[in-house]
């Protein structure tokens, strides 16, 4: 008789995959993979099916850096000291080959819970082992094999990571100066700020946005400024004199031609004299503004650019709010919304995690703020981030398959296209009229003709419209009064506070616009309300006139005067430049005076810059014969988003070294011009560098030096580590 061997047996079943975790002991419970918010065993703490989705079913974007959990479990027992790695594949010619690893993050091992609690394995990167993705390798379609081990024991995983999408945060800067009074009556100037201000500012956008690492930051032209920015928010109102600053810069806006796929904002030095508001912005406009530093204000205002409306937390009475905000339940009620963010969230900056039982949606006044799975997904292809989709790499299909799916599908589109295809985004003569609203009254304060892109900024005034008459009486064109309602920011935790956006009546201020594409000529300009004459001007005895130009670059400043005519009481006076012979122009100063104006060479890109004088009193403009200038080529500007100064980040871990750093010409430096040193060790090249730290727990000194050959600069960054990245930082 046949004797029966029990090891061949287990041998033999061993041999069935299905089985292989009940042989050793432990198992791979699913990879994670973030960004910022994901999908994972959703049915496991979201008691509403409604809000289930499968695992790791969000979205992921190209060139934004990304973060792999590794969950694993035990079968019966609890199994210690499970460690894994990770290779990254791409297809070729149909088949996954390896292309790399990645490196491991802090804990280098952990225990395989056999019946783990799902928010202390979920809400502590200590019961997962953690992986990075850098931004450059997240680009098309790859995948990660996972091996976990234990011993002798081991459980394999693979997991398809589609990183297609690229997204890309543009901003124009309007930097504003200031010369006034303070609060207590001095007077003080403020200097504008500079470009490596706005790097630093964006860095929490950068974080909640599903953007890339690297964004466009241009600087659109300085503004001056001259009086204090006082007055308390009315029910989550603007005061006056933030809409009559918004004022401005939606006319500077416009001037430097309201370009499409780019969020101006204006920016106030980090003292300028004001109350309680931290800033303002109006919901779809495409403008904010707030001063140097407020992060968090930042990336609300832009919320409100993409047309978000307020989160349900922290408000009171606001109409503004969004009644779409789903209950993330348990966390939240359909009777009582506090805007849980729904799953999980991830910080990269320490790294952290954010449990949805305490995480408020960023669009919200409650703190922490994060992006919510409702706001998230809603910036996924968003027009106002300039989505596109990459291709995956060209050998993924054997060679004979030539048709590229990854893309969009692409439409036949006539060249020249039939007269009745209007392209919007061409600039064309506009007549553009702007003010404010002030307790329900109508204050026009700026009207202006020029050559730019026409866009809606506000919603229309009810019963309100804007006139041209011609010289016999009748109206030649007219326009709806739009108007922008604005929201303010206090000055509390984190950046914001209270009630925002309009609440009690929406139509009682704000800032008001009207524009008339291609105007005929006409003698009278007049807004009407309710039928109502409510406002009137009318041409001067002649259009203004300018001539003899000249400029000069003195070090850091531009030097222009000139001479004028001009006949109204009320005339704008605006700075534009042209890098490219005349082609297209753009802002480079505003609210001016009479004759001359010194303005920062910063906006001016190196090389040679035309530069002309523009006066308007509302129906005619004078534009001067350009002047020449020589741009000498300067250093860059660079800041360091992470670890920020001050920061702290978790010992026992790498920590992502991230920087911006923009040439005198606009473009970002390339990685071999980015060069970093950690404790004075130099540790690699690039805007974005994993590092490890030289002590485990401590302070912590980070270099950039960018030298693009033009010049050279560095950035310094003093930072704290810790064991659980939460212990208040020290400085040197």
């Amino acid at each position: 008789m046949p004797r029966f061997s029990m090891s061949g047996i287990v041998q033999q079943v061993a041999r069935a995959d299905w089985l292989r975790p009940f042989l050793t002991g432990f198992f791979i419970d699913g990879v994670e993979v973030t960004q910022v918010i994901q999908y994972r065993h959703a049915a496991e703490h979201l008691t509403d099916s409604d809000d289930h989705r499968p695992d790791n079913s969000i979205q992921l974007v190209a060139d934004k850096t990304a973060y792999v959990r590794v969950f694993v479990h035990g079968v019966f027992n609890d199994v210690p000291n499970v460690r894994a790695s990770v290779t990254v594949q791409k297809m070729r010619y149909g088949v996954w080959v390896d292309a790399g690893s990645l490196v491991q993050q802090m804990p280098g091992s952990v225990t395989a819970l056999a019946d783990p609690d799902y928010a202390t394995e979920r809400g502590s990167l200590a019961n997962s082992l953690n992986f990075v993705i850098p931004a450059a390798q997240m680009r098309g379609t790859f995948r990660l094999k996972v091996s976990a081990v234990s011993g002798r024991q081991v459980a394999e995983y693979t997991q398809v990571v589609n990183a297609s999408l690229l997204q890309t945060l543009k901003v124009r800067m309007i930097p504003v100066h200031y010369s006034g009074d303070d609060i207590a009556g001095n007077h003080v100037d403020l200097p504008a700020p500079s470009l490596a201000d706005l790097q630093s500012t964006v860095r929490r956008t950068l974080d909640w946005y599903p953007v890339s690492k690297t964004p466009e930051l241009s600087v659109a032209g300085q503004m001056n400024w001259f009086v204090p920015l006082t007055g308390g928010i009315v029910k989550g109102k603007c005061p006056d004199v933030w809409n009559s600053l918004l004022a401005w810069l939606y006319l500077v806006k416009m001037a430097d031609g309201n370009k499409p796929g780019w969020l101006y904002y204006g920016m106030l030095p980090s003292a300028i004299p004001r109350d309680g508001t931290g800033g303002c912005g109006g919901g779809g406009a495409g403008l904010g503004a707030g001063p140097v530093g407020s992060q968090e204000a930042m990336g609300h205002e832009f919320g409100h650019v993409l047309d978000f409306r307020h989160a349900p937390c922290g408000l009171t009475n606001d109409p503004k709010v969004d009644l779409n905000y789903p209950a993330y339940e348990p966390y939240d009620s359909e009777t009582s919304k506090m805007a849980s963010i729904g799953e999980y969230g991830f910080d990269l900056a320490g790294p952290t995690i954010i449990s949805p039982a305490v995480g408020r949606d960023f669009m919200s006044y409650c703190n922490p703020r994060w992006p919510s799975l409702y706001q998230y997904q809603r910036m996924l292809q968003h027009s106002a981030l300039n989505p596109t989709w990459i291709p995956g790499p060209g050998d993924m299909r054997p060679p004979n398959v030539e048709l590229d799916l990854d893309g969009p599908i692409p439409h036949y589109i006539p060249d020249p296209p039939p007269p009745w295809v209007v392209d919007l985004q061409s600039p064309v003569l506009t007549l553009m009229v702007f003010g404010r609203l002030v307790d329900g009254q109508i204050e026009v304060e700026h009207v202006l003709t020029l050559e730019t892109t026409v866009a809606a900024l506000g919603s229309s005034l009810p019963g309100t419209r804007l006139d041209l008459i011609d010289d016999v009486g009748r109206i030649v064109a007219t326009a709806p009064v739009q108007v922008v309602e604005t929201a303010a920011c206090g000055d509390g935790q984190g950046g914001c506070g209270g009630c925002s956006g309009g609440c009690g009546d929406p139509a009682s201020s704000g800032v008001i616009c009207a524009v008339i594409p291609e105007p005929p000529r006409g003698s009278t300009l007049r807004i009407v309300r309710d039928e109502e004459e409510t406002w009137i001007r009318e041409p001067a005895g002649a259009p203004p006139r300018v001539e003899g130009l000249q400029g000069a670059v003195e070090g850091d400043w531009v030097r222009l005067t000139w001479q004028e005519e001009v006949y109204a009481e009320k005339v704008l006076r605006l700075l534009r430049w042209s890098a490219d012979e005349g082609e297209t122009w753009q802002v480079l100063a505003g609210a001016l005076d009479a004759g001359e104006a010194t303005v920062p060479v910063a906006p001016l890109q190196a090389g040679s810059a035309l530069v002309q004088v523009i006066i308007s009193d509302g129906f005619d403009t004078a534009v001067s014969e350009w002047t020449r200038l020589d741009v000498p080529r300067r250093p860059p500007e660079a800041s360091i988003l992470a670890p920020a100064s001050g920061a702290t980040v978790r010992a026992g871990s790498l920590v992502r070294l991230w920087a911006l750093a923009t040439d005198c010409f606009g473009r970002p430096l390339a990685d071999e011009q980015l060069h970093w040193e950690l404790d004075g060790q130099r540790v690699g090249t690039g805007s974005e560098v994993f590092a490890d730290l030289m002590d485990f727990e401590g302070d912590h000194r980070a270099v950039l030096v960018a030298d693009d050959g033009n010049g050279r600069v560095e950035v310094v960054s003093d930072f704290w580590a810790s064991g659980d990245g939460r212990v208040p930082h020290r400085r040197r």
